[in-house]
């Protein structure tokens, strides 16, 4: 039961802190998706490319890089 607890504590304590990034970086949404892979917040990324709470390593931006997806003047967040 403690794990469980901890695991919701974790996720709302995430949540919290992506809504408080969504002034500095709107056009990602984080208030509305908390930086999960959304449709919107994978479009944001196609169009923009990753800001620096992006991690590289991150699935859908590795993927966006892999097919060559991210223009070359984005950066690399990570």
């Amino acid at each position: 039961a403690s794990v469980a607890a901890a695991s919701i504590v974790a996720k709302v304590t995430r949540d919290a802190l992506m809504t408080q990034h969504c002034p500095a970086f709107p056009a990602y949404s984080f208030s509305a998706n908390k930086g999960y892979p959304s449709p919107s917040h994978k479009a944001s990324l196609r169009e923009r490319g990753p800001c620096e709470l992006h991690r590289h390593s991150w699935t859908p931006i590795a993927m966006l890089r892999q097919q060559r997806l991210l223009l070359p003047d984005q950066p690399d967040p990570g």
